[in-house]
């Protein structure tokens, strides 16, 4: 193979590419010139021509991307506001001096970060970052290839499709160690990026530890690598490449050891990206070639009872499976998108063991008030919020508190999450005709004390409810709403009349999952002014009394400062001035104003306020996730108010 090393400035590729004139690319200068001269910060001159309407930012990230084999480093990183021009021109004198990556000795200076640095490349080139993991690396690539090479180029090859190897490099810009690969492996190379430190561990663990490029390779070793995720439902007759499959496993067996609740694998217009949500965090896992795209999403597909040859309709799933000895239920998700099949999974561990109604995160007073409305023998006790905040967890736990043997306990959910002891459970199948409302009817008959219905989605679910209120039964369920006043006005925006929901509506829980302080290494900070001002219901606050903490970061959390998570609610009790103010059909912000006023609402906001205060989390994380209501300004608490309410068990 011919070597070819053209590398230009961003300028002369905006010019070959036909995006600026020269009187352009002069003009520009010019001006990136002006604003040095005048000590102005330094701008780019790819974000000069953006600025005077030259191009546009669409235009420039194609450039980068289209030619991230031709472009300079240093020009890179400039374009994108890294380093300024003074920084490249000194790290390029060294580079002279010390014969050293330039990266490399951008990153000792401390000018930026070697996360920094990948990051950069990966977005503005679109060059995949991809973790050298034993569950990704197809060991057949690396047959005849030295452990030493390898170490020695820091790079390893991951996948092949063709004559295309994708190698996951420390320096995926450098022409020529390409140029070695592609004479070695006799293929053309797609560069990935991974640190050199990722890249050591990886090459460690595929060729000592698990030695999977030996003649004979530990099989035992590699598959406890990559092997642990057993399926516990018989897959299709779908044949699959033994690697496709083994990638598949590896992106689930490991989401699910780091505490991920949803995998995201997602095809983009150049790779394929995999991404985590961990404590409510969406968080980059690793990208993929894109050519593993359509395999990988048949493999899951296969699995999970979905129709393998449509890929342009969406479909759900659902799949069990054991990992690490534990059983978890996996629901699911391909959406056809513009580039290929988007999968989302969520991970729900089948547990017998509930948690606790005292361990679900509730302040003492709205844990006390909750169990109060649920010991009522009759009335509808909702919990409402967004997706994923946890209202399952909450009416579980619910129901295990009230479970006893003088109760009859009945369940009509969608899916079944939890196996009860004691509690008889239903699952809708609208295939079959079981839909909530008809599941209710056959309920009725059973002799319940105790229904529990899943979620209210449509008017019928709702009339189902409401009527089965109206018999005398007690009734738990969950409602996608904003908050408490919300899944009042939501009732009445389906079609029930105010009256049925005045009568019937016992209390509303609304809930947030918030990500709770690392305790190893928070520490203290007095908040900020425009931080304590979105607290404006409360009033005053005096931070010296209380020890607020900030995240840090450190091993123990992955440097993100957060680790696990808890609930802060709200709780309305709907008492005869929130009833008549339901009955007069009149706007949210009056309810929400009735009911701190006569049933001592205490908002979320100022839940969360409370936890800040006790070291669990910080008013930023709270800030990020609970909505605002400027009318609960009107009736402020102050701090030492909120604290103490919060703290007493009613």
């Amino acid at each position: 193979m011919e070597r070819q090393d053209s590398r230009v400035k961003i300028g002369e590729l905006l010019i070959q590419e036909g995006y600026l004139t020269e009187r352009q690319l002069k003009e520009a200068i010019l001006r990136q010139q002006q604003e040095q001269t005048e000590c102005t910060a330094y701008q780019p001159l790819g974000e000069i021509c953006v600025k005077l309407k030259f191009i546009t930012r669409m235009d420039l990230e194609h450039i980068l991307r289209k030619h991230k084999k031709r472009i300079q480093l240093g020009d890179l990183l400039t374009n994108t506001g890294l380093l300024t021009c003074e920084q490249v021109n000194e790290v390029l004198e060294l580079q002279k001096m010390q014969g050293q990556r330039f990266g490399k000795i951008v990153i000792d200076l401390g000018y930026i970060s070697e996360a920094d640095l990948i990051n950069s490349l990966s977005t503005q080139l679109g060059i995949p970052k991809i973790v050298p993991s034993a569950g990704i690396v197809d060991p057949s690539i690396l047959k005849g290839i030295s452990k030493t090479f390898l170490t020695k180029n820091e790079c390893l090859p991951v996948s092949r499709d063709g004559d295309i190897v994708t190698v996951i490099m420390s320096d995926p810009l450098s022409d020529e160690k390409i140029y070695t690969l592609e004479n070695v492996l006799k293929c053309k190379v797609e560069p990935a990026i991974a640190s050199p430190d990722e890249i050591m561990k990886g090459i460690k663990l595929i060729y000592d530890e698990l030695g999977m490029v030996q003649a004979q390779p530990d099989l035992k070793a590699t598959k406890s690598a990559y092997r642990s995720l057993v399926i516990t439902e018989t897959p299709t007759g779908e044949h699959f490449e033994e690697n496709i499959v083994k990638v598949a496993n590896y992106i689930i067996t490991n989401a699910i050891s780091e505490g991920a609740t949803d995998i995201h694998i997602e095809p983009l217009e150049n790779m394929l990206r995999v991404r985590y949500r961990i404590d409510g965090i969406l968080r980059h896992k690793t990208d993929l070639p894109l050519h593993m795209a359509s395999a990988l999403s048949s493999r899951i597909k296969a699995v999970s009872g979905m129709d393998v040859t449509d890929k342009r309709k969406h479909q759900d799933g659902r799949l069990g499976a054991r990992v690490m000895n534990k059983a978890f239920d996996l629901r699911i998700s391909a959406y056809a998108s513009l580039s290929g099949e988007a999968i989302t999974i969520r991970i729900l561990p089948k547990q017998s063991i509930l948690m606790d109604i005292d361990m679900i995160g509730l302040s003492p007073r709205n844990l006390t008030i909750f169990k109060n409305m649920l010991k009522i023998p009759s009335g509808t006790v909702m919990v409402t919020g967004p997706s994923g905040c946890g209202k399952t967890t909450t009416l579980y736990a619910a129901l295990h508190f009230l479970n006893d043997r003088e109760k009859k306990i009945i369940t009509v959910e969608d899916p079944i999450e939890y196996t009860l002891a004691g509690i008889i459970q239903g699952q809708i199948n609208e295939k079959s005709g079981l839909t909530y409302k008809t599941c209710i009817k056959s309920i009725l008959r059973q002799d319940p004390d105790i229904i529990m219905v899943g979620e209210i989605r449509d008017k019928d679910s709702a009339e189902a409810v409401i009527e089965t209120c109206l018999t005398g039964h007690k009734v738990l369920t969950s409602f996608h709403t904003e908050d408490t006043i919300g899944a009042l006005l939501r009732l009445l925006d389906i079609g029930i009349e105010t009256f049925l929901i005045s009568s019937t509506v016992m209390s509303v829980l609304s809930q947030r999952l918030v990500r709770t302080l690392c305790p190893y290494c928070r520490t203290e900070y007095t908040p900020s002014e425009e931080v304590l001002a979105a607290f404006d219901s409360i009033s005053p606050i005096n931070v010296d009394r209380f020890n607020f903490t900030t995240a840090t970061g450190c091993l123990e959390c992955n440097n993100t400062g957060y680790k696990g998570r808890t609930a802060i609610s709200e709780i309305l009790v709907l008492n005869n001035d929130v009833r008549d103010a339901i009955l007069s059909r009149t706007s949210s912000g009056n309810i929400r104003h009735i009911a701190r006023k006569s049933a001592q609402l205490i908002s979320m906001r100022e839940d969360g306020f409370f936890k800040a205060t006790q070291g669990l989390t910080t008013l930023e994380e709270i800030v990020r996730l609970v909505p605002y209501h400027e009318t609960d300004a009107m009736t402020p608490y102050s701090a030492d108010d909120i604290v103490s309410l919060l703290q007493m068990a009613e």
